[in-house]
């Protein structure tokens, strides 16, 4: 038989003493009002984006601590102040619509339904969070939808820690003091891992480091640290577009760091040299063998299919031949476009000390 699942529209805003007071948060259920139990996509409202668009998120908390490898404290502030959004792609929407389904298969092991939907976002001064699921006893779900490119990710006794801090935080904001971690593995398998007590030293550091980052850079605009993350790139992109002025001289500090990026550029290229040795020898030892089981897992060298491609060029031309020069060069006109530049930092073979 299902678990029931309905969906729960949770109070907008909580005071921190009430949070602390209330150990099972039974204003986190207050004024929730049950519908119709449906599948569908869950879209965000307007208020909610706007909630979270100005409050740091059960989502944006990890990596600002820098549990999460997926997402950086420059991704955080590019999003708090406006200058990156996400509006979800394929990928969220499939997770969105296997939420509830993923609920009930992780439900049938744990046993801890009636499960609620929560649908809107609870507030707590700057923090914000949006479980995915709380019960009747004031346990959260929290569901994962993970693909086969990350499913080694999940194999070990505990999930990620991203995940266990991003459900610590939920415990905080909502006041909650137990929670669960289940998840679709591939598609093929799911897994469920708890229950989770509140680790309040935990939360205070994450409070104390969540406090600090909006102090320090999301209210004044100023950039964290930079941590060797894409999102670096896209800052860059952003805020030094061009190069105006000429060249000039580097300062003690920039010679330091133009130093250490000579350095490691050479270690880097090392190491490129000999993960491609050692890739190469073990392909050869392979051979015509579809991988090799080690102790440590499987090792695959598999063929890709065969496919096709379409030189687009040479048919554009053969039909340019057949319509005439003149209808050629209006087509091409047409679908010319600009693309524009970037920066590259250049680095001179010899380079040195000057003597």
């Amino acid at each position: 038989m299902r678990s029931p699942i309905v969906t729960i529209h949770t109070v907008s805003s909580i005071s921190p003493v009430t949070a602390r007071k209330n150990k099972h948060c039974l204003h986190f259920f207050s004024c929730a009002r049950r519908v119709k139990a449906s599948i569908r996509c869950n879209v965000l409202t307007k208020e909610q984006l706007e909630i979270r668009a100005s409050r740091c998120g059960s989502n944006d908390a990890p990596s600002v601590c820098g549990y999460n490898r997926f997402r950086s404290p420059m991704d955080v502030w590019l999003a708090k102040t406006g200058r990156s959004t996400f509006e979800g792609n394929e990928a969220t929407d499939i997770g969105n619509e296997l939420e509830e389904s993923i609920a009930r298969m992780v439900d049938k092991r744990l046993g801890i339904g009636p499960l609620h939907k929560v649908t809107k976002t609870t507030v707590l001064g700057p923090f914000c969070a949006t479980p995915d699921f709380v019960s009747d006893s004031g346990e959260i779900l929290e569901i994962k939808n993970v693909g086969s490119t990350m499913a080694d990710d999940w194999e070990g006794d505990e999930p990620p820690i991203y995940v266990r801090a991003q459900l610590q935080w939920q415990m905080m904001v909502c006041g909650l003091s137990s929670g669960f971690v289940g998840a679709l593995i591939g598609g093929r398998r799911v897994r469920h891992f708890g229950p989770y007590g509140a680790d309040t030293e935990w939360q205070e550091r994450m409070i104390t480091m969540v406090t600090a980052f909006w102090k320090d850079h999301v209210i004044p605009e100023i950039p964290p640290p930079f941590t060797g993350s894409t999102a670096d790139d896209e800052y860059l992109k952003s805020e030094h577009p061009r190069n105006i002025h000429d060249v000039r001289p580097a300062t003690d500090e920039e010679n330091v760091r133009a130093a250490e990026l000579r350095v490691r550029r050479e270690v880097a290229r090392h190491h490129a040299r000999e993960l491609h040795r050692i890739e190469s020898e073990i392909k050869d030892s392979i051979a015509a063998h579809s991988g090799i089981e080690t102790t440590s897992g499987k090792l695959s060298w598999i063929a890709t299919k065969d496919r096709q491609s379409v030189d687009w060029e040479a048919a554009a031309v053969r039909l340019g031949k057949l319509a005439g020069k003149e209808a050629f060069e209006a087509a091409v006109a047409d679908y010319t476009f600009t693309t524009p530049g970037y920066r590259v930092l250049r680095v001179p073979r010899s380079w040195g000390p000057k003597k």
